[in-house]
């Protein structure tokens, strides 16, 4: 199955990730009026994936709910989200809207506590998590798209390399520490697995330049939106 992939941003606040036009992961900031203003079709979502619960990553939340109400979406909304952090999202929207949203929740979304290894398979696609930090999960969806998040270059972050044939990953830094991959991660993982296509992201114009000049096969640089397609 062909696969249709739109990265909304690569800095840390703004990144979201749109997949088959239903599947939607991370709610960055502006995500919603991106994909409005690109002529998407808010309907069709049917999946959200969060892949932790830092702010920026649920930043849109509230207005995606908004968006979903007043387009009259009145369909089952799966949503996959890292053990035991259901209150926070929880306790987020209800500082912007407090319980307006309750019911329409409570009849539409469905919630599924993501852990280490999971995986589910659903009536179209396939998902794997790995815990990739302490705080993040990555995502392996249909065997062929891996995302990191935020990660340290791990076991987990080498499986997600290893079954997928595009990778989304983090590249924040220089050098990577415990938290997040850097540059001389991406350069180590690109040899190891030299058939796996990169796009990173988190990448401030520092990095992007001398990734440049390292011209690594198969590592994709990108700014801001982008969209591509995956045999």
């Amino acid at each position: 199955m062909n696969m249709k992939i739109k990265i909304l941003g690569t800095s840390y606040d703004d990144f979201s990730l749109i997949i088959n036009e239903h599947i939607i992961v991370n709610l960055g900031k502006e995500c919603v009026n991106k994909l409005l203003k690109d002529g998407y079709d808010l309907t069709k979502i049917d999946t959200v994936i969060f892949t932790n619960m830092k702010q920026f990553s649920i930043l849109d939340y509230p207005i995606f709910l908004v968006s979903l109400d007043k387009l009259g979406v009145r369909h089952r909304i799966n949503v996959y989200i890292p053990k035991n952090e259901k209150q926070k999202l929880s306790d987020y929207l209800h500082n912007v809207y407090d319980t307006y949203f309750d019911a329409y929740i409570e009849e539409y979304f469905v919630f599924t506590e993501i852990y280490d290894k999971l995986l589910i398979n659903d009536s179209t696609d396939t998902y794997k998590f790995l815990q990739t930090s302490t705080t993040n999960y990555g995502v392996i969806i249909n065997d062929k798209l891996g995302f990191t998040g935020f990660a340290d270059i791990s076991n987990s972050v080498k499986e997600i390399y290893k079954k997928s044939d595009l990778i989304i990953v983090d590249c924040s830094l220089h050098e990577g520490n415990t938290e997040h991959m850097g540059l001389d991660d991406l350069v180590v993982l690109t040899s190891e697995f030299p058939g796996v296509k990169v796009i990173p992201i988190f990448i401030n114009d520092e990095i992007i330049e001398e990734l440049k000049k390292l011209n690594i096969n198969n590592v994709i640089i990108i700014k801001n939106s982008y969209t591509l397609y995956l045999n």
